[in-house]
């Protein structure tokens, strides 16, 4: 997360548990605005992301209106992170 001084707001870091076998995780977040549920037919191929690095982790993006969210494929990101 960001240091205290760079947040936008005056809130303490969140923690979002996730487990992909073989890993358990937490992951670091400034803010979570919410979780959402979808259905698959809501996905569509990453196509806009940035920065182009991002992409090769989203399995999906996601337009929900006033903004499109990245789906990550975490698993593949946590390989990336231990290589």
């Amino acid at each position: 997360g960001l240091p205290a001084e760079a947040r936008a707001e005056d809130r303490d870091p969140r923690v979002l548990v996730a487990r992909v076998l073989p890993f358990r995780v937490g992951l670091l977040a400034d803010r979570i605005a919410g979780i959402t549920g979808v259905t698959e037919d809501q996905l569509v191929t990453p196509a806009i992301l940035r920065p182009e690095l991002l992409r090769q982790f989203a399995r999906a993006e996601l337009d929900m209106g006033d903004r499109v969210v990245a789906v990550l494929d975490l698993g593949r990101l946590l390989e990336a992170a231990r290589a």
